[in-house]
């Protein structure tokens, strides 16, 4: 059996105002990014992750 999946996730981050540096832009990136990692790997089961090690 063979199962196709698209998991697409996403996340946002609004900012309050237009004054943003671009050291506050990355910091909230690298943020964004974990999420987003967290996420997908949570979305794994154990099985899966070890197809992804071999």
């Amino acid at each position: 059996m063979v199962l196709n999946l698209i998991l697409d996730n996403e996340a946002a981050y609004v900012f309050g105002s237009l004054n943003v540096d671009t050291e506050a832009i990355w910091s909230k990136l690298a943020v964004l990014r974990d999420l987003k990692n967290n996420v997908f790997d949570a979305s794994l089961t154990e099985k899966a992750k070890e197809l992804f090690r071999r």
